[in-house]
C-alpha cells in the first residue's frame, strides 16, 4: 500500500528535482502539494509547483502558502537563479492554486487521509501554521519528515551553522518540535556527500528530457558548500527517506531550536530512550544514487 502524503516545498533547483522523482516514486502518493516562502518569494515557489505538475500531467491539488514566516520577515536565497529553476525558463502557467491556503488545505487533507506524512523541503512556516490552529490534527499525520538543519559542523566553524530552512523561520520550527508529533529530520549533510558531480551532470542530458532538465537547472545551482561545478541533494535524500527508509540510520534524539546571534539553530542530543525524534546520521550513499538514477529513468514527460 502506498504511503499518503503531503509535500510542502520553496522551488528551489534542488526542491524541483526531488518533487520531479517524487512523482515517480511507487511507493508514495502524493494527495497535496503546498507552496511555502523560502528560496524565493511565495509567488514564485507557488508557480513552480504549478508548472511542475503541469509539466509531467500531474493532477495534484497545489495550495500556496504563507508569504511570510510566521514571526519575522522574510529572507530568501539568490542560489537558485531568478525564477528559482537556474536559467531554465517556462511561458507562465494554465492552472491556479486551490482556494484554500495551504495550512487550511493540509487539515482539509489530514480529514480525508488520516495517517498521512508530510514532508517539508522548505521552512516550516505552513506546518507550524496548521499545528497552530488545529493542534488535534497531530492525531492524523503519521509523521513529519524535514530536511533541515546539520549532522556536522559541515563549514569547520568555531559558531552554529545557521541551516537555510530552519533559520528563515526558527519561531516555526519551534512549534512544530514542541507539538508532539513524530518528526523525523534528515540533515542538509547528506545533500554534500550525496552530490551530483560534473561529470554526472553531462551524463545527465543523455538519459531522458528531465535528465536534460535537470542538467540545465543545475549549471546555475550555487549551493555554497559544493563547488560550482557540482550539485547538491538536500531535498532528494529527504524523498529518499519517504521511498526507500531502509538507506537511513537513525538515532533518537530530543531535538530543539536555540538562537545565536538572533538566527535559529536546530540543536538535537542523543537520548538512551525511544523519543518523537528520529535523527538520521548516516545514508547509504550508493543506495541514494541508484534510487536518484532509477526515478530518473522513468520520470518522463508525456511527449516522450
Amino acid at each position: 500500500m502506498k504511503t499518503p502524503v503531503i509535500i510542502d516545498t520553496d522551488p528551489g533547483i534542488d526542491d524541483a528535482v526531488a518533487l520531479i522523482t517524487s512523482f515517480f516514486a511507487p511507493t508514495i502518493d502524493i494527495k497535496l502539494l503546498c507552496s511555502t516562502a523560502g528560496n524565493l518569494g511565495i509567488d514564485v515557489t507557488t508557480q513552480n509547483v504549478l508548472h511542475l505538475c503541469e509539466l509531467y500531467e500531474k493532477n495534484i491539488p497545489v495550495a500556496k502558502g504563507l508569504p511570510h514566516p510566521l514571526r519575522r520577515e522574510l529572507i530568501t536565497t539568490n542560489r537558485h537563479g531568478k525564477n528559482g529553476l537556474g536559467t531554465y525558463e517556462y511561458d507562465g502557467v494554465n492552472t491556479t492554486p486551490i482556494e484554500l491556503p495551504a495550512f487550511e488545505a493540509m487539515h482539509y487533507a489530514l480529514q480525508l487521509y488520516p495517517g498521512t506524512t508530510i514532508l517539508v523541503m522548505g521552512p516550516l512556516t505552513n506546518v507550524a501554521k496548521l499545528l497552530e490552529v488545529y493542534p488535534d490534527d497531530i492525531n492524523k499525520i503519521k509523521e513529519i519528515v524535514f530536511m533541515g538543519g546539520t549532522k556536522d559542523n559541515v563549514l569547520q566553524q568555531d559558531k552554529p551553522y545557521p541551516e537555510f530552512n530552519i533559520s528563515r523561520d526558527p519561531e516555526a520550527c519551534e512549534l512544530v518540535l514542541n507539538s508532539g508529533a513524530n518528526i523525523t529530520i534528515i540533515p542538509m549533510d547528506f545533500g554534500h556527500y550525496a552530490y551530483i558531480d560534473e561529470e554526472e551532470i553531462k551524463r545527465l542530458r543523455s538519459i531522458n528530457e528531465t535528465g536534460k532538465l535537470f542538467s540545465i537547472m543545475y549549471e546555475e545551482y550555487k549551493d555554497g558548500h559544493v563547488t560550482d561545478e557540482n550539485a547538491a541533494t538536500h531535498d532528494s535524500c529527504a524523498t529518499a527517506y519517504l521511498i526507500e527508509p531502509t538507506l537511513f540510520k537513525f538515532e533518537y534524539v530530543k531535538a530543539s531550536v536555540q538562537f545565536f546571534e538572533g538566527k535559529g539553530i536546530l540543536v538535537s542530543e542523543v537520548m538512551p530512550c525511544t523519543t518523537n525524534f528520529k535523527l538520521a546520521i548516516d545514508m547509504d550513499y550508493d543506495g541514494f544514487k541508484n534510487l536518484y538514477y532509477g526515478l530518473l529513468g522513468i520520470a518522463k514527460t508525456p511527449d516522450e
